[in-house]
């Protein structure tokens, strides 16, 4: 890494296209040989296992037609024995499985195997591309290897192993390493089971063979690779240079900018990408020569001279006139900042005023309201003012009561009533929100506000809100524009000013509260004595209440203990049966749960218009008294039955009460 750090840019740059290139070029050569080796085993495999399974129906087909011979030759002789009347003599007998066996235990598998070998190919030697061998193995690891009928034993090897348990008819293709021991070279096999003769049929080729070619292929792609490396560097060493050597003067007008030395323009002739580098340089010169210029006339005071920034995106450009600009505001922010000052000061002034004000505030709100509204007009200097109060005297019609008025410096007796939404005043107190009009009409103020006949320029209305609650209104008229800041000091007074009239109210309400106190105090005593008398009354008729409610309690219990309870809606549905009931019916609350009475009345009187009749006359609130057959767990009971409909407490009838003892009768 150090190394190409300290490469120039155009050997960093030939070194680096021409990695990349080598890199492509080895990765699209391996692709190459890859599939060319792919090609050519595939192609070796799809011939071999050809060849394979030609040969193995070629010998199979013969050594069947040598069985048949042998079958064909036992079946003669054993024709001609029997014709001889030989086979019944008992002096020639043959056992025909024996014979056949016999025979054809003598027929030469090897030789067979070796002559189709021999015809197989003969004439196809032009054809066979692969140099291969052929062997017969038997079960046990023995075996030939054809043409030259050389033997085989592969007993105990790992390739044994491999094969022994081959059955079927699929061939098997494998690798093997041969011999196990000392030099090995790498083999590809190519196996078939031959079920006739309980042996399997090979072939052999070496590895060596199959990739010799790939290997010339490996060869001439490594040389391609290697030469078109050169030749790639050596046409980018000479393209490159001439780039370079431009981007080096580049360079160099870079650093003397860096500086702060004015550089000069850059000449370049060819039309390519490094063109709009350099035209962009060469803007960034006459750029940086204008901003020179103009920052010189800004440190004269020249705030006047002209400049045009590069662009959009030109930071120092843009920066200089936002610093002309700047100059230009600072003087209205010194002008503005006294200004604020001021009115600052004229606000702690006033709030100060109004606290000591509020601070010696009398009992009497109407003066206080008075002393208020007479300070505030003339310290905002404006032409007249009114506070209203809300009051609540009347419960049924709360409304807006004009409390003080000042005009043209003088106290005003006015009595208005404004009624809450009533006018600006109204809708101020009902929303909670200021209101400031300006240029109103001819005759405005006496249609809406209820100051007087001037006709003033502004109109201000602020609520005064203590803590979110309303409890009047300041109304102030002036012959010139309320300025924001005397509008948000008068908001601010009307907190304290509200605080103060809701304290002075209620003191006040506190020392008529204490005379009516006094005064109930007296009529409470005179009472009290009435009341002592009427306790003691109420004291005895409560005993006797109490008396009668225990026999009333005896009375009901021995009812239920005697008597069936069982209580229905107005449809006749169950709702709850006392245990008397339960043991006269022999049943259980589960048995009757979620049932109707008609559930256990015989079907034709269940549907019966009388037992309909009876349900709507009881519903309509009529009592009825009788005797009923019912059917509970297959057993007829006879109830005497008083059925009484029950109201709720608005007066409807909402359940039927029945009251039923067992009868005899039916």
């Amino acid at each position: 890494m150090k190394l190409i750090d300290n490469l120039k840019l155009n050997s960093k740059i030939n070194l680096l296209v021409t990695g990349l290139l080598a890199i492509i070029l080895i990765v699209f050569g391996l692709l190459i040989y890859k599939v060319q080796k792919n090609k050519l085993v595939n192609n070796v495999d799809s011939q071999l296992q050809v060849y394979l399974q030609d040969l193995n129906y070629i010998i199979e087909e013969k050594i069947n037609v040598r069985k048949e011979a042998a079958i064909s030759v036992t079946d003669y002789y054993l024709y001609e024995l029997r014709a001889m009347q030989l086979t019944d003599s008992g002096n020639a007998v043959i056992n025909r499985e024996n014979a056949v066996t016999y025979l054809i235990s003598k027929i030469n598998v090897d030789e067979i195997i070796r002559d189709e070998i021999n015809n197989y190919f003969s004439g196809r030697e032009a054809y066979v591309s692969i140099p291969f061998k052929v062997y017969l193995i038997y079960r046990n690891g023995k075996g030939v290897e054809f043409p030259n009928n050389e033997a085989w034993d592969i007993s105990g090897t790992k390739l044994y192993d491999k094969i022994k348990f081959v059955t079927g008819d699929k061939i098997l293709k494998t690798n093997f390493l041969w011999p196990e021991k000392g030099d090995r070279e790498e083999k590809f096999l190519y196996l078939l089971y031959q079920q006739s003769n309980n042996a399997f049929l090979a072939i052999v080729t070496d590895q060596y063979t199959l990739e010799k070619d790939l290997l010339q292929l490996r060869n001439f792609i490594a040389v391609g690779i290697f030469i078109s490396i050169i030749a790639i560097w050596l046409l980018l060493s000479l393209q490159i240079k001439s780039v370079t050597k431009h981007i080096h003067l580049l360079s160099e007008t870079v650093k003397d900018m860096s500086r702060g030395k004015t550089a000069s323009s850059i000449y370049y002739k060819q039309n390519d990408e490094l063109k709009e580098i350099v035209e962009s340089v060469n803007s960034l010169i006459k750029g940086l020569r204008q901003t020179t210029l103009f920052s010189k006339e800004i440190g004269k005071g020249n705030l006047a001279a002209s400049f045009t920034p590069l662009s959009e995106e030109d930071e120092l450009g843009n920066s200089l006139l936002e610093m002309r600009k700047s100059l230009h505001e600072a003087e209205q922010d010194r002008t503005r900042q006294k200004h604020e000052e001021e009115e600052r000061n004229w606000s702690s002034i006033g709030h100060a005023k109004f606290a000591d004000i509020l601070r010696h505030s009398v009992k009497d709100i109407g003066e206080l309201s008075y002393y208020i509204i007479s300070e505030l007009v003339k310290y905002l200097n404006v032409t007249q003012g009114g506070i209203y109060l809300l009051n609540t005297n009347d419960k049924a019609s709360p409304h807006l009561e004009m409390l003080s008025c000042f005009a043209y410096d003088r106290r005003k007796f006015m009595v208005k009533r404004i009624e809450i939404g009533e006018g600006l005043v109204g809708q101020c107190f009902k929303e909670g929100s200021t209101i400031y009009l300006t240029d109103l009409p001819e005759g405005y103020m006496d249609i809406v506000s209820g100051l007087g006949d001037a006709n003033p320029r502004s109109l201000l209305i602020v609520p005064l809100k203590l803590n979110d609650e309303i409890h009047g209104v300041v109304e102030l008229a002036s012959l010139n524009i309320f300025e924001p800041y005397k509008i948000h000091f008068v908001e601010n007074i009307g907190e304290i000013v509200a605080s103060t009239l809701s304290s002075v109210r209620g003191t006040m309400n506190t020392e008529v509260l204490l005379e009516q106190y006094q005064q109930q105090s007296e009529e409470l005593k005179s009472q009290e004595e009435e009341l002592r008398q009427n306790m003691e009354e109420l004291q005895a008729t409560q005993e006797e209440s109490v008396r009668r409610e225990s026999e009333l309690d005896e009375m009901l219990k021995a009812i239920n203990t005697a008597t069936g309870i069982i209580e229905f809606d107005l449809l006749g549905n169950i709702i709850t049966a006392n245990k008397h009931y339960l043991k006269i019916a022999e049943v259980t609350n589960r048995d009757i749960e979620d049932k109707s009475i008609m559930d256990f009345m015989a079907p034709e009187l269940a549907n019966s218009e009388k037992i309909k009749g009876l349900w709507e006359n009881l519903a309509a609130g009529e009592i009825h008294t009788g005797v009923h057959k019912y059917i509970f767990k297959g057993k007829d009971k006879n109830f005497y039955e008083t059925f009484t409909p029950v109201k709720d407490e608005n007066g409807i009838y909402y359940k039927i009460i029945a009251l039923s003892r067992e009868t005899s009768q039916s």
